[in-house]
């Protein structure tokens, strides 16, 4: 059957008309071809919004559920548009990994913060391993529930070692680089623990930072003077001058024996970080 140029208009055929020589258009075939074309773009906006409605609830499920105060999303590729961290401790050199060397298929990725006053944090024993044990049954544990609830809506997840945490948040919108090098929220501070998670399902990115630029300590410099060894100047921390590394030496060694005299002086969970940097910013009172 040929459908003529009236009989579109009259039943309502929404498709272009395009005459043949014999003055007629497109068949019942290509028109309903047509049609399906135009169902599956319905389809597509629709899983748009679905997807939107997805994040808004895995947003809802980690503050609800699991307890993080900040929840960001950024894409792997926003990760390659910079160089790769590179951490210097105790003269042992580690670079960090982009998302999609780690987990290939990653297609979003998740940043959270638990908000941790620092008061919370000196309360727990200070003893190495055990100090280490907290952050990860803390964080990692609840990361592994959202893998879990990511897995029950069809997607894989995946919680990564070498990622760096402060250039995800960073990139995620939870915060701006401080002075101190630790990532700071307009209303937390630096007073919150990341954990990321890397993940197959596709969402929208939230606004970037820049993990160069920042504008939220403005002039202040607290934080710098009141390093007791002066390891911190804008933006960066000399490792070699501060202690935490240090504590790792034996007493019986000059540095050793330096780091944990100072030691004393420092919070108890000084073994993994002194926060006196932390206390000094006017961000965190």
């Amino acid at each position: 059957m040929v459908l003529t140029l009236k009989n579109c208009i009259t039943k309502g055929k929404d498709i272009e008309a395009r005459k043949t020589n014999k003055g007629r258009i497109f068949s019942l075939k290509l028109v309903e071809k047509d049609k399906k074309k135009k169902r599956s773009r319905g389809k597509k906006c629709k899983g748009v919004e679905v997807l939107e409605n997805l994040k808004e609830k895995i947003r809802e499920y980690t503050r609800e559920k699991l307890g993080f105060s900040l929840f960001g999303v950024s894409s792997p590729g926003e990760f390659r548009k910079y160089p790769r961290v590179v951490g210097d401790f105790g003269g042992k050199k580690i670079e960090s990994q982009f998302p999609d060397e780690v987990m290939p298929e990653c297609r979003s990725v998740i940043v959270l913060g638990m908000e941790s006053k620092t008061d919370i944090f000196d309360t727990i024993i200070s003893e190495k391993r055990l100090r280490a044990s907290f952050y990860h049954e803390v964080i990692h544990y609840r990361l592994y529930l959202l893998r879990e609830f990511l897995r029950n809506q069809g997607y894989e997840a995946l919680i990564p070692e070498k990622v760096s945490h402060k250039r995800a948040a960073i990139l995620g919108g939870l915060g701006e680089p401080g002075k101190n090098t630790l990532v700071t929220n307009s209303d937390l501070g630096s007073n919150f623990r990341i954990g990321v998670l890397l993940t197959t399902l596709d969402l929208s990115p939230d606004p970037p930072g820049n993990p160069f630029n920042s504008e939220i300590c403005g002039d202040c410099e607290k934080c710098l003077s009141s390093c007791p060894v002066e390891a911190i100047t804008p933006y960066n921390v000399d490792f070699s001058r501060c202690i935490i590394p240090k504590l790792d030496l034996e007493k019986k060694t000059e540095e050793g024996e330096k780091a944990y005299n100072l030691h004393k002086h420092l919070s108890p969970t000084a073994f993994i970080e002194c926060n006196i940097c932390q206390k000094a910013c006017p961000l965190n009172s």
